[in-house]
């Protein structure tokens, strides 16, 4: 008797929608058989993602109360080509023809805050940037999501450390399991263009139910941030491999006794489960 079936899922080879988000038929392959669990067994992706990504790349410049959508183009910045775009990006939609400028640090010492610097030419209104909620700039300028930051006089100060690192925190959900998640990943140090990569150590640790009345071989993939935004990975494609079997008791025990032994070591398990390529 069949003990499970490995399948691997290829966005390539996607039935519907994009690289990142698309659905997969794998209704041959579990036609007659009564599966109700299942597991990832290893997936890779890669970091093709962009750190500025439409529909997330907006703020708003407010001068003297009138406000002016900026949109930053999509593409991955250093903080300083980052500042390069954004003062170009201000004085060209500033509606007071004021000038800006903004630095990240004073090269001509050691140190740095992480914070940018940011002067208006002129103050003879209220000028302000404005991070609205359903956008994610405000990481890269140092600034609250949905805040919005008032220069005092001609100047403004970031009022976080502003993050240039790519996204660090990736999951993948569907629809053949309850609460829609399939895996998370979360991963240190991973470069541009590189890849994440995933290996399964133990099908017992990482099993889940798999969704009763769902589609009937029809499932849907879409890989996400820590935000739950959607991924855009420019084209290129990842892939998943599952495994799907008939849970038992015995399963079911010795799953149980795993999660119990384990508890414990989870923070160092989550430490050690994923690798860079």
């Amino acid at each position: 008797m069949e003990r499970g079936r490995e399948i691997l899922i290829h966005s390539a080879k996607r039935m519907t929608g994009t690289t990142s988000n698309f659905t997969f038929d794998m209704s041959s392959q579990l036609h007659g058989k009564d599966y109700d669990t299942l597991v990832v067994l290893g997936c890779s992706i890669p970091t093709s993602y962009y750190l500025v990504l439409a529909p997330y790349n907006t703020f708003i410049l407010e001068e003297n109360a009138t406000q002016v959508m900026i949109t930053v183009p999509d593409g991955n910045y250093n903080a300083y080509a980052f500042a390069l775009i954004i003062k170009d990006l201000l004085d060209a939609s500033s509606t007071n023809n004021l000038t800006y400028k903004m630095e990240f640090e004073d090269r001509s010492t050691e140190t740095s805050d992480g914070k940018y610097e940011f002067e208006v030419s002129a103050f003879a209104s209220p000028v302000s940037l404005i991070f609205p909620q359903d956008s994610d700039l405000h990481e890269q300028f140092g600034f609250n999501r949905g805040s919005k930051n008032t220069f005092i006089g001609q100047k403004l100060t970031s009022s976080t450390i502003v993050q240039f690192v790519a996204e660090s925190s990736v999951s993948i959900s569907t629809d053949m399991t309850n609460d829609g998640n399939l895996i998370s990943l979360f991963h240190n140090n991973v470069t541009v263009y590189d890849h994440i990569t995933f290996q399964n150590q133990s099908d017992y640790l990482y099993s889940k139910p798999l969704r009763a009345g769902g589609p009937q071989g029809i499932y849907r993939f879409s890989l996400l941030d820590s935000n739950n935004h959607e991924l855009n990975l420019n084209g290129l494609e990842y892939y998943i491999k599952i495994k799907l079997y008939k849970a038992n008791k015995t399963d079911d025990k010795i799953s149980s006794y795993i999660d119990f032994k384990s508890d414990d070591k989870k923070p160092l398990l989550m430490n050690n489960l994923y690798s860079r390529q």
